[in-house]
């Protein structure tokens, strides 16, 4: 499937969800996310290879937002040969003493991966935050113990720091780092501002960087734009 097409399947569904879901109750259970940007950065890395794509969510959770249930799909541009990734994750909110955490688990698919690649993967996700006035932090620690690809077991930590300078926008910076069992280690950072167009809608620019620049194309440096709706 080629690039063009990828993209506008995937906006397609997204515009074709979000109406009814823009239509539903705000004590609906449902929640809607989808969104575009030039590059696709997880753990400070480029899964696009420096290329812009588009990713849909949906997810359910009880009244109290306290468990709640996901399903997605973006474009990549994997090593392994794939361009499709879907998941599924579930998780837990709970706060306590001031602090928020967010403690998940996730499923990853490849549905177009190579014969000879691993085509799937588990990954758990715990966060800590916490947010004094305008200053907010979080601490994050991901595992796998076997990633998709030719990659096995990996951890990545991350420390993000935020600054709320109006009611609608806000200044952040993160680094992190990841160790591998039989790939590339590397430490990555970003820095950047987002703005609140409303309750719905959001924009994101951002400045990405590692220290593995000289290992591939999706190691290097790139400044990436995001919009992001929510409904």
């Amino acid at each position: 499937m080629s690039r063009a097409l990828l993209i506008a399947s995937t906006v397609a569904l997204a515009l074709g969800a979000a109406l009814p879901a823009a239509a539903a109750d705000e004590s609906d259970n449902w929640r809607l996310s989808f969104g575009f940007a030039t590059d696709y950065r997880s753990k400070g890395t480029s899964k696009t290879l420096r290329e812009p794509y588009a990713w849909i969510s949906q997810e359910w959770h009880t009244d109290d937002e306290n468990y709640f249930v996901s399903v997605g799909s973006a474009r990549v541009q994997q090593s392994f040969g794939a361009d499709i990734e879907t998941e599924v994750r579930a998780g837990w909110r709970p706060e306590a003493a001031g602090f928020s955490f967010d403690l998940s688990g996730l499923y990853r698919y490849y549905p177009d991966a190579d014969k000879t690649a691993d085509r799937d993967y588990w990954e758990v996700t715990a966060d800590v935050s916490r947010s004094v006035g305008p200053v907010a932090a979080r601490l994050r620690v991901q595992y796998t113990p076997d990633a998709a690809g030719t990659s096995h077991a990996f951890v990545y930590y991350e420390a993000r720091a935020s600054y709320r300078l109006t009611p609608k926008w806000r200044a952040s910076a993160a680094v992190g780092r990841r160790d591998t069992e039989d790939s590339i280690d590397y430490s990555a950072w970003n820095v950047g501002v987002d703005y609140r167009v409303d309750d719905n809608v959001d924009l994101d620019l951002r400045w990405y960087d590692t220290d593995a620049d000289d290992r591939g194309k999706q190691y290097e440096d790139a400044l990436v734009g995001a919009i992001n709706f929510t409904f």
